[in-house]
């Protein structure tokens, strides 16, 4: 008794299969840079807050997502091409994974640009808390000791970042790294691999004034975002 092997169909010889091949790898890293950083750094991504947010929002993490996916692409192109008994899948499927390494570059600054707009963003949604520590200290002339403090007279409920890669607030009555000209700060930490980089807020936003162990500064809004590089 003969068993008949039924080949999956190979993909043709025409042009448009060479050219989504390569317009497709050019455009997912970017793409993928893209729907890492809304997830990590924007509200609409703010219920996914946890551990596997901090590694995927980052450039490192975006970099092993392209590796793990396009590993998986070759592998499967592979196993096509052995189905089908043609070199096309596989030629297809390198052709795919050298314009995805062309589209790094871009997919790199998609990321960076979108952190960074996050961050203004960011800015500008934690008034609410600044204003909110603000209104408590005058109605009982002394500063929260935390933000649970505020939760109901003045915030219905303990406030996030709005980030699920940095989603807490940490706030302490004291002027901590701020100069001696503020009684209270706030401060997210952004870690990005081993740098324990931050957004900070002073009251007094009296930013000029650095410890000397910090790398570097930059204002983001009423904020200021610490490089702190080992």
């Amino acid at each position: 008794m003969t068993i008949a092997v039924r080949r999956l169909p190979a993909p043709g010889h025409s042009v448009w299969w060479l050219g989504s091949a390569m317009l497709g790898g050019l455009v997912w890293p970017p793409a993928l840079a893209a729907l890492l950083s809304l997830a990590a750094y924007y509200p609409v991504g703010a219920a996914l807050a946890g551990p596997l947010m901090e590694i995927v929002g980052n450039s490192l993490g975006f970099l092993l997502a392209i590796i793990a996916l396009s590993a998986g692409l070759l592998l499967a192109g592979a196993i096509y091409s052995l189905v089908a008994w043609s070199w096309r899948p596989l030629v297809l499927t390198l052709l795919f994974g050298f314009c995805a390494c062309v589209g790094l570059l871009p997919g790199l600054y998609v990321g960076a640009d979108l952190k960074s707009r996050a961050f203004e963003l960011f800015s500008r949604r934690s008034m609410v808390v600044v204003e909110a520590i603000e209104r408590y200290a005058q109605a009982n002339g002394k500063l929260p000791q935390s933000l649970a403090d505020l939760v109901p007279g003045h915030l219905p409920a303990v406030p996030n970042t709005g980030m699920a890669a940095y989603p807490e607030y940490e706030y302490e009555p004291s002027s901590g790294d701020c100069s001696t000209e503020n009684e209270w700060h706030l401060q997210v930490d952004v870690q990005e691999y081993i740098d324990m980089n931050r957004l900070l807020y002073c009251p007094a936003q009296d930013y000029e004034v650095m410890p000397r162990w910090l790398h570097a500064r930059a204002r983001i809004g009423a904020w200021a975002h610490d490089r702190i590089d080992f």
